[in-house]
């Protein structure tokens, strides 16, 4: 078992590991993930001599590779390795860069980049440039051993620790995460229904929710600026236990899900003729430049009354055709429209729909802070872990010197040591 251990901890492997697991997720990438048979049917038909048609695609589970088994085993053999490297390789060095490692023979130049011998007298003021360069000094007898910058030996243990809680908030997240759209009108109690991404340990946990009113703001050009749902999270007897006006990234949250605002659209115009309430749908329509959206109310008194209205915003603005397209005015909520077989029409109101998106990921926490952890991690590696190691003999002082980066920058830190004039 420890023979595997070690064979897994091999930087070689866990490289060979990262890099398929990079291959895997560009190719992830590339193709389309989630989406329907009949979409990869059509995607990647059958060609004479083309391996990599839609058969191919779904029996290897390429259109959902993130959440295959295979996928989710190689990124446990990946965290293995570094967990097995970090406790068999990168401890050990911390530790062995902790150790007092004096100098046992005077003749050993090649341990350090640099080499100096100075005489006997300027032993005193090589120390006190030793201290004033913030090196911890050690002493065993005549050799002295010295040190600055062990925290940049403890960069590689975080990038490690990093990458494996960035592993560790992606499987979770693919397990245990779900994606849900709805689209909702104003005033209506909804669930969660249109579920798109759901993991495979997931249990739903549904939590009613009522949309209470939907509003856009526009700006001077008449364009949308933001637009606003006020949402009640709802208890298992209908009663409101949070209530909060959601926007565009100023989602709500509750027991792990967050909604966020998403989409908006037109669905109904709210009409009474004579005293009955109607709803119209409104179907939007295409346009280049702007939404657009057309309703139709019948009102059978000739063959050219019927209404058409055409709308573009939700201030209750309406452009009104008849019903072979010729404009007639321009009527707004609030107006009465009187014909001559009796019909009064009144406009009350326009029912818009807000697009929510809800989602669950509990390991979202774990991926900030490996990503977090990472950052730190490269300031870390910038600091030079630097030794010193000197020799006092009788007629003359051996100075040894190395560094694990910035060498240019340690050999003037070294010079400036050698200064030994006294300050």
């Amino acid at each position: 078992m420890l023979r595997i251990v070690k064979f897994i901890a091999d930087l070689r492997i866990a490289i060979l590991l990262l890099l398929m697991i990079i291959i895997f997720s560009i190719l992830g990438s590339i193709i389309e993930q989630e989406k329907t048979f009949d979409f990869y049917k059509t995607s990647y038909p059958i060609i004479e001599n083309n391996l990599f048609n839609y058969k191919f695609i779904l029996f290897f589970g390429l259109d959902h590779i993130f959440k295959t088994f295979w996928f989710t085993i190689l990124l446990l053999i990946f965290g293995t390795s570094l967990i097995s490297c970090t406790f068999l390789q990168q401890f050990p060095s911390l530790d062995f860069s902790r150790s007092l490692n004096f100098l046992k023979n005077p003749k050993q130049k090649r341990v350090g980049n640099f080499y100096k011998e100075l005489s006997h007298d300027n032993f005193p003021f090589l120390l006190e440039n030793l201290r004033n360069q913030n090196f911890f000094i050690f002493q065993d007898k005549n050799k002295f051993f010295a040190y600055k910058g062990i925290i940049g030996r403890i960069g590689p243990i975080i990038v490690h620790l990093s990458i494996i809680l960035i592993l560790v908030g992606s499987i979770i997240a693919a397990l245990t995460g779900l994606v849900a759209q709805e689209i909702v009108p104003r005033s209506e109690i909804f669930y969660i229904q249109n579920i798109l991404d759901n993991g495979y340990l997931n249990v739903i946990k549904q939590c009613p929710a009522r949309v209470n009113d939907f509003w856009i703001n526009y700006n001077s050009k008449e364009l949308v600026s933001q637009f606003y749902s006020n949402i009640s999270i709802l208890g298992a007897f209908g009663n409101e236990i949070k209530n909060q006006t959601i926007s565009v990234n100023k989602p709500i949250e509750f027991n792990g899900l967050t909604w966020y605002q998403t989409d908006w659209d037109l669905i109904a115009i709210r009409v009474k003729i004579n005293e009955i309430l109607y709803q119209f749908p409104l179907t939007q329509i295409s346009n280049t430049n702007k939404k657009l959206w057309i309703s139709w109310i019948p009102v059978f008194s000739d063959s050219n009354s019927d209404i058409i209205l055409l709308i573009e915003n939700l201030k209750g603005i309406f452009n009104k055709y008849n019903e072979i397209g010729k404009f007639k005015n321009i009527i707004e909520i609030g107006d009465n429209l009187k014909f001559s077989n009796g019909l009064n029409i009144s406009l009350l109101d326009i029912i818009p729909s807000t697009g929510l998106q809800i989602k669950l990921d509990p390991g979202i926490i774990y991926i900030y802070i490996g990503f977090g952890l990472l950052i730190i991690s490269s300031l870390f590696s910038y600091i030079s872990y630097s030794r010193i190691w000197i020799v006092n003999q009788s007629d003359k002082v051996k100075i040894v010197g190395t560094t694990t980066r910035s060498k240019f920058q340690f050999e003037i830190q070294f010079l400036k040591l050698l200064n030994l004039k006294k300050s």
